[in-house]
């Protein structure tokens, strides 16, 4: 297989992603809450690529994730520096959404003013830390 600058780089950045996570991951409470993963990773290298990687998909398959909060793209676009442009904006959310799917990733939606997606965020993340009372050994 031939590896690019760029693949490597890509591939480089999901490695060292990964190691990040893991070590945030054994000093977090309970939730570690990352921006991106391995799997946004694939969605875009495909954008700009136009191709999946396999290593990049694989790296992405053997990451475990309780939730993934998908935003949605209903609020004014504001151009960073790094945005694409604001006509993407719908057709990547629906590409997330499908990969979601396809992978079956457990996913929600959330869309509206900042205080109700913060909430429905919150309110999701909550019921992950909600575990059945352990039952009693027997002697």
């Amino acid at each position: 297989m031939f590896f690019t600058p760029f693949k490597l780089v890509i591939l480089y950045l999901i490695f060292l992603r990964n190691a990040i996570e893991d070590d945030i991951a054994t000093r977090a409470n309970k939730v570690v809450i990352c921006d991106t993963d391995s799997l946004a990773t694939c969605i875009w290298h495909k954008r700009y690529v136009g191709s999946e990687h396999p290593m990049v998909e694989q790296i992405a398959d053997s990451r475990r994730y309780d939730l993934y909060i998908l935003t949605q793209p209903d609020f004014g676009f504001v151009q960073d520096g790094t945005r694409e442009s604001e006509h993407l904006r719908m057709t990547m959310h629906q590409q997330f959404v499908e990969v979601l799917q396809q992978k079956g990733k457990r996913y929600i939606t959330v869309g509206g003013a900042h205080e109700l997606r913060m909430s429905e965020a919150i309110g999701a993340i909550d019921s992950l830390l909600v575990f059945e009372p352990l039952k009693e050994l027997e002697n």
